[in-house]
């Protein structure tokens, strides 16, 4: 049994799976019902918080799985997606997903989706051979399709190709809990402190006109943010590539 500092610093900082968690051992363990409630209410407002809804003109079958999963069925704007929440719109294509690539429609719906949420996704709930087949069958080369499919991915959104809706659905609820829960569970190295080369070169990288290879060269002159402070302009026209404009500029923008 928790002390009341313990319960209400675990209400305060527990994740929805932590909460749901705790339930279950203190039924086994038979604890104090004041204390389950408290859970329980606490699990509830964590659901209304996050804001789950599922668009009410969605395929049956998938609003079936997902309102097992907690998702309201409601009316949802374009911008939401079918799916969304506080932080998340997800748009699910079947066979429809070339005709709405092909006249735009979807384009225009992820623009609104990108403006709306934080991160949003579009989840293909048919099979990649089926959708060659339906285009196949309008008299479409097939190779039309990775055209769409590399549009959407140069635009940030890559479709997940899910065919099975329940799966699609326990996908959509994950998804979405991940970005509510704020904390990627997948192992994640820390990157290398950088070197103080590396402060050097990003430095010398942001002054007028200054990309890699230039930055280079001008190290190999200028070791050092000090020497390159103190070379003159006439000294900085001596890299190749540097003219007397980007001198001036250069030495402009160190003083």
């Amino acid at each position: 049994m928790l002390t009341e500092k313990e319960l209400a610093d675990f209400l305060k900082t527990a994740k929805l799976g932590e909460l749901l968690a705790r339930i279950r051992e203190m039924k086994d363990e038979n604890a104090d019902d004041t204390q389950l409630e408290a859970i329980k209410d606490r699990i509830v407002n964590v659901m209304l918080e996050r804001n789950l809804q599922a668009d009410h003109r969605e395929y049956w079958v998938m609003l079936d799985y997902i309102q097992e999963v907690g998702f309201e069925v409601t009316h949802l704007d374009t911008g939401s997606g079918d799916y969304s929440s506080t932080k998340v719109s997800i748009e699910r294509k079947a066979a429809d997903l070339v005709g709405s690539v092909w006249d735009e429609r979807l384009y225009r719906q992820l623009s609104m989706m990108t403006e709306m949420s934080e991160y949003s996704y579009v989840i293909v709930t048919r099979d990649y051979a089926k959708l060659k087949y339906d285009l196949s069958k309008r008299g479409v080369n097939p190779q039309v399709l990775l055209g769409f499919i590399a549009s959407m991915c140069a635009m940030g959104y890559p479709p997940l190709f899910i065919p099975d809706e329940y799966d699609a659905s326990a996908l959509i609820a994950k998804l979405i809990h991940k970005h509510e829960d704020d904390h990627n569970r997948l192992y994640s190295p820390r990157p290398k402190k950088a070197t103080p080369e590396a402060y050097r070169n990003a430095i010398i990288e942001s002054l007028p006109g200054v990309g890699y290879k230039l930055r280079r060269r001008l190290t190999k002159l200028f070791p050092t943010i000090e020497s390159l402070v103190a070379a003159p302009v006439s000294e900085l026209v001596k890299v190749d590539g540097i003219g007397a404009k980007m001198a001036d500029r250069i030495f402009s923008a160190l003083h």
